[in-house]
């Protein structure tokens, strides 16, 4: 049987792939993405973009030689702010917005993965969360259900619901936040 949420998930994504379809299929790729360029960029690091996931918590990285001691260590790098890389990038990520209805801040992540790599536990976003797979495999777990993702494919992870990524697989993500007002959090 399925409940709300599922529902809503599936709602989301078929919007979404919809719109792909209407768009002629725009997907972002991960020379898109300028990954080497921003994570081996001093400003990244003056502006605390990069991340990893360390005992389950975010830790900042604070230069590219402290990016070495992260980096092909089975460790997930997060970038933040990916949203204002780009033209394309920030397009994408508009669309996005437009395509699930959303008017409000939008947010977006880019999270490269090796095999094995730690991720935050089981967790819940205060915003919808839309998961797009760039490269590779991503699986995640959504309200105790396993899904498993392509690149190119998406899911729809609702606000207040647990989930985690599972990186049995490496993949480069885009996690693009639909943000509520702070107001609207604090309710």
């Amino acid at each position: 049987m399925i409940n709300s949420v599922q529902r809503t998930m599936k709602r989301a994504v078929k919007v979404f792939s919809e719109a792909m379809l209407r768009n002629n299929g725009i997907v972002m790729l991960e020379q898109d993405l300028h990954f080497d360029q921003v994570v081996f960029n001093p400003y990244s690091y003056e502006q605390q973009l990069v991340k990893t996931v360390v005992n389950g918590q975010s830790r900042t990285i604070l230069s590219i030689d402290d990016l070495s001691n992260y980096f092909g260590a089975d460790r997930t790098i997060k970038v933040e702010g990916m949203e204002r890389l780009s033209e394309p990038l920030h397009r994408f990520v508009k669309r996005v917005a437009r395509w699930t209805d959303h008017d409000g801040p939008v947010s977006c992540h880019l999270f490269s993965a090796s095999v094995g790599s730690e991720s935050f536990p089981t967790h819940t976003d205060p915003d919808d969360v839309f998961i797009y797979v760039v490269t590779g495999t991503k699986h995640m777990e959504v309200d105790g259900k396993e899904y498993k993702l392509l690149a190119g494919q998406a899911i729809f992870i609702p606000h207040d619901v647990p989930h985690r990524a599972l990186n049995t697989e490496a993949s480069i993500m885009l996690s693009v936040g639909l943000e509520r007002y702070i107001l609207e959090k604090l309710a």
